[in-house]
């Protein structure tokens, strides 16, 4: 994309995804615990800052990329240990039954719509018949002739890929008709070959033993079900919000619970809490759970942003209301945040305080 005034042929952030990925928390999949490199609105700024500062200078788009990698790599070096547990999960996640996704959270879609869940081919069973059909001699089928090469590359990339960087179920969307063609060629050697019993066997036993490591638990499984039920929330909190529905707002704070059910203490799912309490003058709840962040995270920005929204609110209601601790607290936040979205939101809560007297 064209940024910064450079002409940039491929993703400019693939420095920064490697940086993520291999120094952020150990997993197999994307986490941050900075919600400004969450936030795919903001991360190229973040990344910019973080590039800048260890660079001492300003630096374009493509070099904040390159100055990302490089401190990636640098951090691998020096910790070679965790690089490989992250490259370990990393496996696990490669072959795992679990669908693990950032917009599209298929575990709550299931969850919700029970016959979901037996209505797709697993990722897993697909694996496991692929491996059993590979011992049983469908790889050289599979791999004969002009069409061998490019099957072997594209299943090269993907998995180099997923271990250099991090897993989403989608990213291995190109594996599964590669997978298709390897089981079917293991049909037709089975139907001409007819193996015998001992290999047969065999291949059932390596087929079940993939499908047995595909089902094995890791801990991104609860995040990303805590991410999808946060943002089915978000998504009833909108549209609650445009139609005043205060069973929607209750509906968003159901789906909260749900996230703080499976992942306790997740952020995102708390501040939902916050977010859909406010308008339906549940103070007491909002002053909990934002009390419930900072015991842990007392400068994390998006809190501190619903700390003063709270403390702004002139409800007649709400014990929280400080209209002094508001201005002071905004005050703060404008110097830690240059993102006009934030600044707008506390453009918005200035908006809601009373007059200043004598002003």
């Amino acid at each position: 994309r064209a940024s910064g005034g450079d002409l940039i042929p491929v993703s400019d952030n693939g420095g920064v995804n490697f940086w993520l990925a291999n120094t952020g928390p150990v997993s197999g999949t994307f986490r941050t615990l900075r919600h400004d490199f969450g936030d795919i609105a903001v991360q190229a700024d973040a990344a910019r800052d973080v590039a800048q500062a260890a660079a001492g200078r300003p630096l374009s788009p493509g070099e904040v990329s390159s100055q990302m990698f490089a401190l990636g790599l640098g951090h691998v070096r020096a910790n070679p240990g965790e690089f490989l547990r992250r490259v370990g999960w990393r496996v696990l996640a490669l072959v795992e039954d679990f669908e693990t996704g950032v917009v599209c959270v298929p575990e709550v879609h299931m969850a919700l719509v029970p016959p979901l869940a037996a209505a797709p081919l697993s990722f897993g069973v697909l694996l496991a018949l692929f491996v059993a059909a590979m011992a049983l001699g469908g790889a050289r089928r599979a791999a004969a002739g002009a069409s061998g090469m490019p099957m072997l590359a594209v299943s090269a990339m993907v998995i180099v890929t997923t271990l250099l960087f991090f897993h989403y179920s989608r990213f291995r969307l190109p594996l599964v008709p590669l997978m298709a063609l390897g089981t079917a060629a293991g049909v037709d050697v089975v139907a001409r070959a007819r193996p015998g019993v001992g290999r047969i066997l065999f291949a059932v036993l390596l087929g079940l033993g993939a499908l047995a490591l595909s089902r094995a638990p890791a801990p991104h499984h609860d995040d990303a079900r805590a991410n999808g039920w946060t943002q089915l929330g978000e998504s009833r909190l909108r549209l609650a919000l445009a139609a005043r529905d205060e069973a929607g707002l209750d509906a968003a704070i159901e789906a909260a619970e749900a996230a703080l059910a499976v992942r306790p203490g997740y952020v995102k799912a708390e501040l939902l809490v916050v977010r859909a309490a406010l308008p339906l003058g549940r103070f007491d709840l909002a002053d909990a759970r934002l009390r419930r962040i900072e015991e842990h995270l007392p400068d994390d920005l998006p809190t501190r942003i619903e700390r003063a929204r709270l403390l702004a609110l002139p409800h007649p209601d709400n014990p929280h209301h400080d209209a002094a601790a508001a201005r002071a607290l905004i005050g703060e936040l404008r110097l830690a945040t240059r993102d006009p979205a934030l600044w707008q939101r506390l453009d918005l809560i200035e908006r809601a305080l009373p007059p200043q007297a004598g002003g």
